[in-house]
């Protein structure tokens, strides 16, 4: 019976020993800061998004077509001044390139549409090239470089790369059809907003 008993209680303490680690790794785990913090509180700080809002809860989520103009909208008001909201061209521009196509909306924003879309605006605004010099360098060393042609996005890719707005994931592709997270919508504004100033 003694036997029984110290075999139980050296389980039970197992059990909470192993609960403890859990709860310790995962407490350290919840603490450790999201890697696109810093690109969201400037984004805060220029008054793009709110710091009052859900967002640093749902960085990993797809941000929406909408929310996204609504970002872009309020990044370029600064640049484009208090009329720039009056200008129905502009503002069609920004509803454009952000996720709108003719006869349909989407429901998702992929990263193709964002960089594609941003390559545009930014052409608009002078401050973008038309094209990159050595074209088609950048690409090739990127594994789904084949879908980017398909899909016609590979000069805005190549720009984009050639301007260091974006980058590749570390298993050598560029995911253009992925749908874009807010962290990653984030990022990639901050950049495009760095090489506009």
């Amino acid at each position: 019976m003694h036997r029984q008993n110290k075999r139980l209680w050296l389980l039970v303490s197992a059990c909470w020993t192993l609960a403890l680690v859990f709860a310790l790794v995962r407490s350290a785990a919840a603490s450790e800061p999201h890697w696109a913090l810093p690109s969201l509180r400037v984004l805060e700080d220029l008054g793009v998004v709110g710091p009052d809002t859900n967002i640093r809860v749902d960085l990993d989520q797809p941000i929406s077509p909408l929310e996204w103009q609504l970002w872009l909208g309020q990044a370029l008001y600064p640049k484009m001044g208090p009329d720039w909201a009056t200008n129905s061209g502009f503002g069609r521009e920004i509803d454009t390139f952000s996720g709108w196509e003719p006869g349909k909306y989407r429901s998702i924003l992929t990263r193709g549409a964002a960089i594609g879309g941003l390559t545009k605006l930014g052409k608009l605004l002078d401050f973008i090239p038309e094209t990159s010099p050595g074209w088609p360098i950048l690409l090739d060393r990127f594994n789904d470089k084949e879908s980017l042609l398909k899909t016609g996005l590979a000069v805005p890719f190549e720009i984009m790369l050639a301007a260091g707005v974006i980058h590749g994931y570390p298993d050598v592709s560029l995911r253009p059809e992925v749908p874009l997270t807010r962290a990653e919508a984030a990022s990639l504004l901050l950049l495009w907003l760095e090489l506009m100033n």
